[in-house]
């Protein structure tokens, strides 16, 4: 989970290459604050995803599918609002890039999910590292 407001990473978790991260999502949210926005790409879409958020508290600003049968008038509602989700989503996809791109941290080559969770752990520890740099010297020079 990413901080939109200062863009550091608070949590994360590993599942199995087998699993889709969807199928893990509803536990992963038991440590998203009530009341938070949630934001999710197209893969997260579904009805029961969707409810889940709602009745838990949070509110989905999960990218709507494009349904086959969509008329026209739904296409623009639905684009309009994967427009405004995707402005949001940019700030937390750009936390990913940096922590590929700056840190060469493209994929997991080990053994076991121990491995891939502590892995994972160090990379999020330094781009958090780095990020607080940044904004300190950004603060200080303003």
């Amino acid at each position: 989970m990413v901080s939109t407001e200062h863009k550091f990473i608070y949590d994360s978790a590993v599942t199995p290459a087998q699993v889709h991260d969807s199928q893990r999502a509803k536990t992963v949210l038991e440590k998203v604050p009530k009341g938070c926005a949630v934001y999710g790409d197209r893969g997260y879409d579904s009805a029961a995803l969707r409810t889940h958020l709602e009745q838990t508290g949070h509110q989905p600003m999960i990218a709507f599918r494009a349904p086959r049968w969509e008329r026209e008038g739904m296409k623009y509602r639905r684009l309009t609002a994967n427009k405004t989700i995707a402005q949001t989503r940019a700030r937390v996809e750009h936390v990913f890039r940096a922590i590929q791109h700056d840190l060469g941290c493209v994929r997991h080559r080990g053994i076991g999910l121990a491995r891939a969770q502590s892995e994972l752990v160090w990379e999020h520890l330094v781009y958090n590292l780095r990020r607080l740099v940044f904004l300190q010297r950004d603060s200080n020079a303003a």
